[in-house]
């Protein structure tokens, strides 16, 4: 069974996402769960910049995956770079 939760929320040139997905298969060896997090802000029309983080924990692993990352986008006309 699984649970999804979504939240996108923004306020002027500010965007935040969250998400958390929780996937569970009897044995607890097997469940998995994922976060992540992101935050937009768009600096003018044609350029904006994202800061993002996931995590994803399976089931008895002593160790998470965690991956943070940024990205910029630039919009001129028709093509985003």
């Amino acid at each position: 069974m699984g649970y999804e939760t979504i939240s996108t929320n923004a306020y002027g040139p500010i965007t935040a996402t969250y998400s958390n997905l929780d996937h569970d298969e009897g044995a607890v060896a097997n469940d998995m769960e994922s976060t992540s997090w992101a935050v937009s802000y768009t600096i003018t029309d044609e350029l904006s910049v994202t800061y993002g983080t996931e995590t994803h924990d399976k089931g008895s692993n002593t160790v998470d995956s965690e991956i943070d990352g940024v990205s910029f986008a630039y919009t001129s006309g028709g093509m985003t770079i």
